[in-house]
This record gives C-alpha cells, sequence and structure tokens, in this order.
C-alpha cells in the first residue's frame, strides 16, 4: 500500500518547540517560587548583624579603667600605672575605639621610644566588634602618630607572617624571641641566690638621687636615653624599684608594678650578670608580697636568665616574635633580664 501524506493542521516542529517552552517556562516559575521561599525562610531564622557606630579617637585619662577592664578580660599583665607613665612620655600615642554607649571596645598604641623609633602594643578588640573593621581602623589611626619612622613590635607566632606579608612589619628579628612567662602562687624567692654579695656591691631601694645613675645605666642598655619614662615608673604608685652598685657605679636595676590581674610584673630587670640579677629580683619579689603570682616578659636567648626563673616554678609561658617596620634595632640581650614594658617599650 501506497503512503499518503496526512496533513495534521500544524507542523509537528512548532509544536514540539512551543511545549519545550512552556514548559522551561514552568520550570523557571517553580525555581524561582522555590527560592523565594527559601529566602523567606532564611531570613526568619537569621538574625541580621547589628549596626555599630564607632569613634577611633586618643585615649583620655578617664579611659584607662575602661581599656583595663578589656585587658583583663584578654588575660594580658598590664600595669594601670605604666599606661598612665606612657600617655605622659607620648599623649597622642594611645587610640581607642569607642561605641555609641561610650564604652571602650578596641584599643592599639603607637608610641614614641626616641625620635626615630616607635612601638606598637595593646592592639585588641573586644569578641563582638571583631567582624565590623574595627581592628582595622583603630590600627591604621594609631600608626598615623609614628609616620614614617620605624616601627617595633611583638606578634604572637600566628600573627607574624601576616604582619610580614601586609608589609606593616616586612622584617621579623628571629634572634629575638620574647617570652611572656607567669608564675602561680606559690612563688619560691627563697631558691634564689640568697648568700651575700661581694662587699663591693650594694642594692639600694629608689630614691631621687639615684635617678642620674639608673639613667645612664639603662643608655648602656638600650642605646639611647629615656629620662622621662624611667623618671615617671620609678615615681608610679604600688610600684618598688631597687638598683645595684658597684663601688658607687651603678651595674643593674629593676621595678616591679601590680598588672591588672593583680600579679607582681616585674620590668625592667637589667643588670651586668647573672648574680646581680638574681640578686635584685629576689629583692623585688620579697619587697611585693601582697600579689597574686608574679609576670616577667624575657629575652629567650638570655640563658643564664632561663636558668634562674627555673627556680622560681613552673611558669604558663606565651613566645612572641619580634618584628619591624623598616629595620632591627641591636640590643645586647644578655643584659636585659626583663623588658621594661611589652606593649610600650622595644626593650
Amino acid at each position: 500500500m501506497a503512503h499518503v501524506p496526512v496533513s495534521l493542521g500544524f507542523s509537528v516542529t512548532s509544536y514540539l518547540s512551543k511545549s519545550f517552552r512552556f514548559s522551561i517556562s514552568k520550570f523557571k516559575n517553580a525555581t524561582w517560587t522555590s527560592l523565594q521561599r527559601n529566602y523567606h525562610q532564611l531570613q526568619q531564622k537569621v538574625e541580621p548583624l547589628p549596626r555599630h557606630s564607632i569613634e577611633i579617637r586618643t585615649m583620655r585619662e578617664e579611659d584607662i579603667s575602661q581599656l583595663m577592664n578589656l585587658r583583663r578580660q584578654l588575660g594580658i599583665h598590664d600595669a594601670t600605672s605604666s599606661v598612665q607613665s606612657w600617655m605622659a612620655v607620648d599623649p597622642e600615642g594611645i587610640k581607642v575605639a569607642v561605641n555609641e554607649n561610650g564604652d571602650i571596645v578596641g584599643s592599639c598604641s603607637y608610641v614614641k621610644n626616641h625620635p626615630e623609633l616607635y612601638f606598637a602594643g595593646i592592639y585588641c578588640v573586644q569578641k563582638e566588634y571583631r567582624n565590623y573593621n574595627v581592628g582595622i581602623q583603630i590600627f591604621n589611626a594609631a600608626k598615623e602618630n609614628a609616620k614614617d619612622k620605624n616601627i617595633a613590635a611583638n606578634s604572637v607566632l600566628s600573627m607574624a607572617k601576616k604582619y610580614q606579608q601586609s608589609g606593616d612589619f616586612p622584617i621579623i628579628d628571629e634572634d629575638l624571641t620574647t617570652v611572656k612567662n607567669y608564675f602561680p602562687d606559690p612563688i619560691h624567692s627563697e631558691m634564689l641566690f640568697n648568700k651575700d654579695l661581694p662587699a663591693n656591691i650594694e642594692i639600694e631601694p629608689f630614691q631621687e638621687c639615684l635617678l642620674p645613675s639608673i639613667v645612664q645605666y639603662d643608655a648602656s642598655v638600650v642605646g639611647h636615653t629615656r629620662e622621662l619614662i624611667l623618671r615617671l615608673s620609678c615615681h608610679e604608685e604600688d610600684s618598688r624599684t631597687f638598683a645595684a652598685f658597684r663601688n658607687g657605679v651603678c651595674i643593674g636595676f629593676g621595678s616591679i608594678k601590680r598588672s591588672c590581674l593583680g600579679a607582681g610584673r616585674v620590668g625592667p630587670l637589667y643588670a651586668e650578670d647573672p648574680v646581680v640579677a638574681e640578686a635584685l629580683l629576689k629583692k623585688l619579689i620579697e619587697s611585693y608580697p601582697n600579689r597574686n603570682g608574679l609576670a616577667i616578659s624575657t629575652p629567650s636567648s638570655n640563658i643564664p636568665n632561663n636558668a634562674i626563673l627555673q627556680k622560681l616554678g613552673n611558669a604558663k609561658t606565651e613566645t612572641c616574635l619580634r618584628i619591624y617596620r623598616k629595620q632591627k634595632v641591636n640590643v645586647n640581650a644578655s643584659k636585659i633580664y626583663a623588658y621594661l614594658d611589652i606593649n610600650f617599650s622595644a626593650f
């Protein structure tokens, strides 16, 4: 039988095309409806991030108490009296982030150590504000105080490479590693050197007449004169300072202060040799009985000092690396048994 063409009155191709377009349209509509439904459900489950009005400004005297509360929450042994002293040295050096309620929620400092060197520290942001670029804002605002000068800082190990890669602190001095030590009570100061010192060595409590000798010895260790901060440090409330002399010449000195966590915080402690350093440390600890443990930050490369500290008991430690913006600053770490203040001072 011959095949007879049959006309259906429309094109098969056209029909299929229209059907396909209808299916796609239906799919799109269904998909869009589903997306809208999921979006509204998601909105109900996720609360929007709150908006915060943050002011970055120079720290004021009345801010110190709030800043210390923030540092206390972070478990950091800053001393209130030291913050006051460094504010006097560089009034523009410490910046704070303030929320709409007037609360301090962050801080960062770039304080002048000498005309060519600034030191960066107390960089922190309250946990609830860490996703709002508060840290970047306060970091950049504080950095302006240093202009184009060299800057030093101490970085926790996990952040050193990040600071280097960002270009803010491209130089890492791996030879100057800082160890933050905290010794809980009881402190075994009786294990420290307790024999009589040679007859020509004397340890004296601070008096104003000793300041010139202390300033001179300090400069021989750190490489520049720091009379103002030393004068302020030696006169801080609730602190003790002792100096060691050999035949009338200063060969070491040290201070102890109260940290915001109630510990006795030793710093600075500089000495010509381990015997003098140990005798000074013993004197400082015994002069400060009402304390909650002992905090002391030291260069790890001072091996004799490590042996001295082991006598005090088991310390909780944290390690930091020294970083710089332009160039390393050399120092004889063998004379440094405790830094002056690891948040404000290079040494």
